[in-house]
C-alpha cells in the first residue's frame, strides 16, 4: 500500500515556516530529504528552484539583469528599443499588459481590423506578424532569463573556489 503524506503538528504553515531542511519541534521538515539533496533535479520549476533548492542561483524575476549585457561578447549587442512612443500606444488605447516591443504590430493589426471591418480575415499577415513578434520576444526573454541563471551558477562557481582555496 502507498503511505499517506505525515504533515506535521503546525501544519502547512510549519513546513514551508522552516525552509529548507529546517526543523520544527526537534521534527524534520518533510521538504528536507528534497532540499538536502545534492543530485536534486532541476526540473521541478522555477518556484523550487528559486525559493527552495538553489535560491542564490536563480534570477528573480522582473527585475533588471545584474550582469553587463555585452559580457561574454566580442562585439556589443544591440539594444532593445520600443519603436511605438507612448502617445501612440495612448492614442490607440493599447493596454498597459500590452505594451511591449510589439506594440506597434498590435497597433498596426488594430488599424488594419478597424479599416476592413467586418471582414477581419483580410488582416491575417498583420496578425501573423503581431503574433510572431510576441512569440520571438517570448523566446529574447527566456534566453536572458538562462544566460542570467548561467552566469549567476558561474559566479557561485568561483566564489566557491576562491573560498577553497583561501582555506588551503
Amino acid at each position: 500500500s502507498i503511505p499517506s503524506c505525515q504533515w506535521p503538528a503546525g501544519g502547512i504553515a510549519t513546513v514551508f515556516g522552516h525552509l529548507p531542511g529546517g526543523t520544527s519541534q526537534g521534527r524534520a521538515s518533510p521538504l528536507a530529504a528534497v532540499t538536502s539533496r545534492s543530485n536534486a533535479p532541476a526540473t521541478m520549476g522555477n518556484w523550487v528552484s528559486r525559493y527552495v533548492t538553489n535560491p542564490d542561483g536563480t534570477p528573480v524575476p522582473l527585475t533588471q539583469p545584474s550582469f553587463d549585457p555585452n559580457f561574454g561578447f566580442a562585439h556589443a549587442r544591440k539594444e532593445r528599443v520600443m519603436i511605438a512612443t507612448e502617445e501612440e500606444m495612448e492614442a490607440a488605447k493599447v493596454p498597459l499588459a500590452d505594451r511591449d516591443y510589439c506594440a506597434h504590430k498590435l497597433i498596426a493589426y488594430r488599424a488594419c481590423r478597424a479599416d476592413v471591418w467586418p471582414w477581419a480575415y483580410k488582416c491575417a499577415h498583420e496578425k501573423h506578424d503581431y503574433l510572431n513578434c510576441e512569440y520571438e520576444d517570448y523566446i529574447y526573454r527566456m534566453k536572458e532569463y538562462e544566460r542570467e541563471k548561467r552566469l549567476l551558477l558561474r559566479k557561485q562557481r568561483i566564489e566557491k573556489k576562491q573560498g577553497s582555496e583561501l582555506h588551503a
